[in-house]
């Protein structure tokens, strides 16, 4: 039997930020009954929840790594989304992170 290809977690965890960002009710409501505190463009988790979810095979350590040495929140802004901490509890596994909307930039312009 040939070996299954392994599901990108970062790949998967950057498509629900996209799908999220789309305000996709199907994924609000299957990440609302796993557990999340989750609304379209809004959505509240920890690290080791979210790799849970997303259940590839791939070990959390690596998943963990990966994130932090990508440009994830770059890759967000194509969807004007953003992660920032929500709650720091001093551990990245135990820091609680919500996806959100960026704020609107400011107009720089002098007043007229």
């Amino acid at each position: 039997m040939p070996e299954q290809p392994h599901r990108d977690t970062l790949a998967l965890f950057l498509d629900t930020c996209r799908r999220l960002s789309q305000g996709d009710e199907d994924l609000v409501a299957r990440l609302r009954d796993a557990g999340f505190v989750c609304e379209p463009f809004d959505w509240s988790f920890t690290l080791p929840a979210v790799h849970a979810w997303l259940a590839t095979d791939e070990p959390y350590p690596r998943f963990r790594q990966r994130l932090f040495a990508s440009r994830f929140n770059q890759w967000l802004e194509a969807f004007d989304m953003r992660v920032v901490i929500e709650d720091n509890r001093g551990k990245v596994d135990a820091n609680r992170y919500r996806l959100c909307r960026r704020p609107a930039p400011q107009d720089s312009s002098p007043p007229r």
